[in-house]
């Protein structure tokens, strides 16, 4: 596996935050403007879980065997504000 360009992200959301139901798309809010900014072969996985902070003791790489991978490809950023990524797989939030 080549770790060289790897970088992961985790992010929790409460169910007071966003409600329960069919997540298709995803955003996130650029604030610098870039154009045709490509990230390749990147992958999105989606988890329910029923803690609101991450453990000390998930520090490693996550286990996304217990994960729905819901996107796989490249992501391209053109220009500032809420850049949306359409998910090829739609994940349903129970909003527990």
């Amino acid at each position: 596996m080549d770790y060289i360009n790897m970088d992961i992200r985790s992010m929790i959301y409460l169910s007071s935050e966003i409600g329960g139901g069919l997540i298709d798309t995803i955003a996130f809010y650029v604030t610098n403007d870039p154009s045709n900014y490509i990230m390749t072969d990147q992958r999105i996985y989606f988890k329910e879980r029923t803690t609101s902070a991450f453990g000390s003791s998930e520090t490693s790489l996550p286990d996304t065997t217990t994960m729905t991978r819901v996107f796989k490809g490249n992501i391209t950023f053109n220009g500032s504000g809420w850049n949306k990524i359409a998910l090829h797989t739609s994940f349903y939030y129970t909003g527990k």
